[in-house]
């Protein structure tokens, strides 16, 4: 492809936006390649190459030339970009944060994708669900957790109210899509939703109760590789337990197998697992 030159002001002002979400996500590789020498230090993720492991794992377990895909809080495109990039999918792309809906924009033109990804600067609540197009694949990272914070604040406003509302919100999105992703993180508002070393049976347990099946779960167990690895759902036992907890002192995230403290990031995001579900409910 003829990739389209980066010359902007306004590129650059995008890629030094500084928020909650950002540095969160790699730029995508296709747009990467695009980028002018003097732009490449500009951004820098906090959480390594943890997209590439968790990209590498999505699609490894799922068939996705040319597949309809929703990401949801794209962030600045990472997914989206590649399996357009890669597979051919066609992407809407979810993200309520104006600076990197512009950013996916950029990088859709950079790696002229424009046909294959579109862009909506929108939260998606319980609402929105039903307003959703239907779609093969539904990417759902690190999401559900922020209910009640950043959308639907009228609707969840204690974990008592996150936990119903997750059980209806997982269950609606079987109305749009048969396959789906997810990953949760169990913090909310500094409050504990389920203790980090039950994320695997409390979240499967949330999945099947909801009509979903889980085919495969997929865990970090190596903090060196942060290679996942895949497990069945009926040798989830066997699934090592992670305990994670902020260190104040260093401000790090402190990780715990078996009592033994095993690794330390900046983020608890390498312990979240990530779930395959299908839904026999969409045809």
């Amino acid at each position: 492809m003829d990739n389209k030159p980066v010359d902007s002001r306004d590129f650059r002002r995008l890629l030094e936006f500084t928020d909650r979400f950002s540095h969160y996500q790699q730029i995508p590789p296709c747009a990467l390649q695009c980028f002018p020498d003097d732009m490449r230090e500009i951004y820098r993720t906090k959480q390594g190459n943890l997209d590439d492991r968790r990209y590498e794992w999505i699609t490894a377990n799922l068939h996705i030339e040319n597949t309809t895909v929703a990401d949801l809080g794209a962030n600045l495109g990472y997914f989206t970009l590649r399996l357009a990039s890669e597979f051919g999918a066609h992407v809407d792309a979810y993200e309520p944060l104006l600076e990197y809906g512009e950013l996916i924009r950029w990088f859709s033109e950079m790696c002229d994708l424009d046909s294959k990804i579109r862009v909506h600067q929108t939260v998606v609540g319980m609402k929105e669900i039903d307003q959703l197009k239907k779609v093969e694949l539904f990417l759902h990272l690190n999401v559900l957790h922020h209910a009640g914070v950043f959308f639907d604040q009228g609707i969840v406003n204690s974990t008592d109210d996150w936990t119903t509302y997750s059980n209806d919100h997982i269950s609606q999105l079987s109305k749009v899509t048969k396959t789906l992703v997810i990953q949760v993180g169990n913090m909310w508002k500094g409050n504990v939703l389920f203790n980090s070393e039950e994320s695997v049976p409390f979240i499967t347990n949330m999945l099947i109760k909801n009509g979903w099946n889980v085919d495969k779960i997929g865990v970090i167990s190596d903090f060196d590789s942060l290679v996942y690895e895949t497990y069945e759902v009926d040798k989830s036992h066997l699934i090592p337990r992670v305990h994670i907890y902020r260190n104040e002192k260093s401000e790090l995230v402190d990780y715990f197998i078996g009592g033994h403290q095993v690794a330390s990031r900046e983020s608890g995001l390498a312990q979240r697992p990530i779930f395959l579900c299908t839904s026999a409910l969409v045809s």
